[in-house]
């Protein structure tokens, strides 16, 4: 992609979009927005990537880094307020298989649930899960994004765990 490759850069798109677009819309709750968004990092990503330098670090903590300080900008320009709504996730960022009416339904109980008891998490805590779990980013990647140490996110992911099960057993 350094070089000017587009199939490099068209696959990179590929790899990438979906969890960023998850990502972008469970914080913003917006799929517009966050469709702009998305479109604005990958843009943004071809600008600048002359300037990664692997011996820094990782492209895709470098990526993601890119992500989240593109939605800092995003709620600084004050556009909209920082909240995870699990009901505006996109149909491809929850598995999808052959479902009657029935198990569909009873998946959008489960995600208005989750979207509930989300609510009861902290922001930090949102966005520690929605890079774990929504965009399904490894420890190690997540603690560079954040500059945090990957023990204590593992250890502070294991918490979140234990407070949505709370949560949870609290709204069923």
């Amino acid at each position: 992609m350094k070089q000017g490759d587009l199939v490099a850069a068209s696959r990179v798109y590929e790899l990438l979009m979906r969890q960023t677009y998850g990502f972008y819309v469970s914080r913003i709750r917006d799929r517009e927005h966050a469709q702009d968004l998305t479109q604005d990092v990958f843009m943004r990503l071809v600008r600048s990537i002359q300037q990664y330098d692997a011996s820094k670090g990782d492209f895709v903590v470098w990526y993601w880094k890119m992500v989240r300080n593109m939605l800092i900008d995003f709620f600084r320009k004050g556009k909209t307020s920082a909240i995870t709504d699990i009901e505006s996730l996109p149909e491809s960022a929850i598995p999808a298989g052959d479902k009657d009416v029935t198990e569909e339904l009873d998946e959008k109980n489960r995600r208005s649930l989750l979207y509930e008891c989300l609510q009861g998490l902290e922001e930090e805590e949102r966005e520690l899960f929605e890079l774990r779990f929504i965009s399904e980013l490894p420890y190690s990647d997540i603690a560079a994004i954040v500059g945090k140490n990957e023990g204590a996110l593992r250890v502070a992911v294991n918490r979140i765990k234990k407070k949505l099960e709370a949560i949870v057993k609290d709204h069923t």
